[in-house]
């Protein structure tokens, strides 16, 4: 009887902690949908932007194995204008590298 007492009681705990934790990602997940994330540096930030792209961009219903290139490509762009300066100067003297080829000639 005490050792089935035991058992319950753990059961029970690991279910209320599982409940917390679900709860506690549930609230993490809604600060980061309304609030953005933080980065400790532009260049995470870039790398990490990038990658939710390329993830996302696969769920798409027009993207095909194809398309992965272009996909790559647009990315390589999207990480370069990130580690653009914030100035008029250097946005006037950009010039999109990456997606050059797609241009008509």
């Amino acid at each position: 009887m005490k050792k089935h007492k035991s058992v319950i009681f753990i059961g029970t705990a690991v279910i209320f902690l599982a409940i917390i934790v679900r709860i506690g990602y549930f609230f993490y997940q809604e600060d980061i949908r309304s609030n953005g994330r933080n980065f400790e540096n532009r260049s995470k930030m870039c790398f990490q932007f990038a990658v939710d792209y390329l993830n996302n961009i696969e769920k798409d219903p027009n993207f095909t194995e194809d398309k992965r290139e272009l996909a790559i490509d647009i990315e390589t762009e999207i990480t370069n204008l990130c580690q653009l300066e914030l100035t008029s100067e250097a946005a006037r003297n950009y010039k999109p590298s990456a997606l050059e080829k797609y241009q008509a000639k």
